[in-house]
C-alpha cells in the first residue's frame, strides 16, 4: 500500500544490512544477522529479503513497510534454510516462477520455494564455484556462470528442474549475466553476458549459440550489474566505476542494438 522504493545495501564492516528509501539520504539498520556469522549475498523479492552467510545457512526475513514514515520492518525470528555447507556465493529470485536458486562455494546449487520457504532440490551442481546466475522469467530456465582460470568463464544452461542443456567457454571471464523476457512467441529471447572486457555478448536461449557482441569505446570498465527493462526494449549494464549504458534493444534477428546513452550517475 505504499508508492516508496527502497535501496538495500549489505556490504558494511559491522555485518548490519541497512535500507534507506529512495528519496532519503540517510539509510538506517534493518537487519543485523548472527554475529558469529558473514554476509555474503543479499537478494530481494517482493517482500522478502534473502540473506546468505559464510556458514551456507540462507535467512528469510519478511519485510513490509510501516505505518509511520514508510520504513521498511523485517520480521523476526528469520526463517532458516539448510542445505549448503559451503559459503554462498550468489542468489537469484524469479518471482514468476516462485523459487529461489543459491549457489555455495562448492559449486552446489540449491532450489527453494519462495512461497512456503521450503527447499526443493539440488540442481547443476558441476563440483566449480559458481559465481553468477540468472534465470528466464519465461523459460524457467536458468544459466550459471563459473570461472575457468584467469582468462575466460564457463556458461552452463539449465533446465528449471536443474537438466543440463548447454555450455560454453566464454572468450572472457563474465562480469554480470541477465535473460531478456519478452513472452515466447513475439520476440527472440536472449542471454546477455558482460565481459571483463567490457563487450556485450547475446547467447541463444536454446542452445548457447553466439547471436552477436554489443561494443562501446564508453565501456572503459566491466560492466558489473546488466539487466534488461520490463518492456525488453532497453538493455541497461552498469560499470564498476558507476557509468551506466543503455542499448535499444531489438530481439528481433535483422536489427541491431542501439547504443543510446552513457549519462553519469
Amino acid at each position: 500500500g505504499t508508492s516508496s522504493a527502497y535501496i538495500l545495501s549489505s556490504y558494511h564492516h559491522d555485518g548490519i544490512i541497512r535500507c534507506r528509501r529512495l528519496k532519503d539520504t540517510v539509510a538506517y539498520p534493518l537487519i543485523s544477522v548472527p554475529h558469529y556469522d558473514e554476509v555474503m549475498w543479499c537478494s530481494c523479492g517482493s517482500s522478502q529479503v534473502w540473506v546468505g552467510l559464510a556458514s551456507g545457512q540462507i535467512l528469510v526475513y519478511s519485510v513490509s513497510p510501516n505505518h509511520i514514515g514508510d520504513e521498511l520492518t523485517a520480521s523476526v525470528p528469520p526463517t532458516f534454510l539448510l542445505a549448503h555447507t559451503a559459503p554462498i556465493t550468489t542468489m537469484h529470485i524469479s518471482e514468476a516462477f516462485s523459487v529461489c536458486i543459491s549457489s555455495g562455494k562448492d559449486g552446489m546449487c540449491a532450489l527453494w520455494d519462495t512461497n512456503r520457504l521450503s527447499y526443493i532440490r539440488n540442481i547443476g551442481s558441476s563440483g566449480i564455484e559458481v559465481s553468477l546466475l540468472a534465470m528466464s522469467e519465461t523459460l524457467g530456465d536458468w544459466a550459471s556462470v563459473s570461472p575457468l582460470g584467469c582468462a575466460a568463464s564457463v556458461l552452463r544452461l539449465y533446465t528449471i528442474n536443474g537438466a543440463l542443456v548447454d555450455s560454453a567457454v566464454t572468450p572472457a571471464p563474465v562480469t554480470a549475466i541477465t535473460f531478456s523476457s519478452a513472452p515466447e512467441g513475439t520476440a527472440i529471447n536472449v542471454i546477455a553476458t558482460s565481459l571483463v572486457d567490457g563487450v556485450i555478448r547475446l547467447w541463444s536461449v536454446w542452445d548457447l549459440r553466439p547471436i552477436r557482441e554489443l561494443r562501446t569505446d564508453r565501456a572503459r570498465h566491466p560492466v558489473t550489474s546488466l539487466h534488461f527493462t520490463h518492456d525488453n526494449y532497453h538493455l541497461c549494464g552498469i560499470t564498476e566505476s558507476g557509468i551506466l549504458l543503455v542499448w535499444e534493444s531489438s530481439l528481433v534477428k535483422t536489427k541491431i542494438p542501439k547504443f543510446i546513452t552513457v549519462p553519469s550517475l
